[in-house]
């Protein structure tokens, strides 16, 4: 009988950022920048998305809060792409489309895109697609096709 390989995993607390707001979705969905150390989060509390500087994990700070009330009802997700983040926000009608915004890595804004259409979007040689029913994981490349609609990111 051949012997089972047990993975070994070690993991660090490197370091803790509060928002200084328990339990109200002020720290709701996030995402790492590998490349920018960086650390994006949304905060529904706020209808806001932030953004930490992650060099230093001991000593995580804010380096920008965008308001995104300009934008949409509600934001519901962020996701790191290349060059920038994709954020996730619902219609002020519920019922509505809601859309994709995309902002660059200094941030500022860059482009939305109708989240209930086909579309593509391009900035930087990164385009990406968005479909009837999507995800922001697709347009951080993974890609998949869904009941409904398709999302793909291409690089």
């Amino acid at each position: 009988m051949a012997a089972i390989a047990k993975a070994q995993v070690s993991i660090f607390h490197l370091g803790t950022y509060a928002t200084g707001s328990f339990n109200t979705g002020a720290a709701e969905i996030a995402d790492f920048d590998p490349v920018n150390d960086r650390i994006w989060f949304t905060n529904a509390q706020l209808n806001s998305v932030v953004g930490l500087n992650a060099t230093n994990p001991a000593s995580l700070s804010v380096f920008i809060t965008i308001p995104m009330a300009a934008y949409g009802g509600g934001v519901n997700s962020v996701v790191v792409i290349p060059g920038g983040v994709a954020v996730a926000m619902e219609a002020v009608v519920k019922t509505d489309p809601g859309r994709v915004v995309f902002f660059d890595v200094c941030p500022a804004w860059a482009n939305k895109v109708p989240a209930g259409e086909r579309r593509s979007f391009v900035s930087k040689g990164c385009k990406s697609l968005t479909g009837k029913l999507w995800s922001l994981q697709m347009l951080a490349g993974l890609g998949s096709k869904t009941q409904g609609g398709w999302e793909r990111s291409l690089h």
